[in-house]
């Protein structure tokens, strides 16, 4: 529960789409490999749901509970944006799986997705 909290803080910050709330996100997923990992699996189920939004209304949500703030949430977000997003954290858990330094993957990531 706490990694999926946390997730759902974080793509509120991003939603925020500016630099510091951004730098916030990275810093919130933490330092400990493995808590990493875990969040960065519930940040993806989270931007499943948020792409799942943009196509259709009418779709069963993995990671939300409220699917209006769900729906509203989406809207700060473009498709596109979405896509290169969860493409980075798929990157990002590649590479901590592979034993790459947690902070410059997780900045990578962040790059990758063009947030920062």
């Amino acid at each position: 529960l706490e990694s999926k909290e946390l997730a759902g803080n974080i793509i509120s910050m991003l939603a925020r789409s500016d630099r510091m709330a951004i730098f916030s996100a990275v810093t919130a997923l933490g330092n400990k490999r493995a808590d990493v990992l875990k969040r960065l699996a519930a940040l993806q189920e989270a931007i499943r749901d948020l792409i799942f939004l943009k196509k259709s209304d009418d779709v069963e949500l993995c990671f939300f509970e409220d699917r209006e703030s769900a729906s509203e949430l989406a809207t700060h977000f473009t498709a596109p944006s979405l896509f290169a997003l969860y493409d980075a954290s798929t990157i990002a858990r590649a590479e901590l799986s592979a034993g790459s330094n947690v902070r410059l993957s997780l900045m990578n990531m962040m790059q990758r997705a063009k947030l920062i």
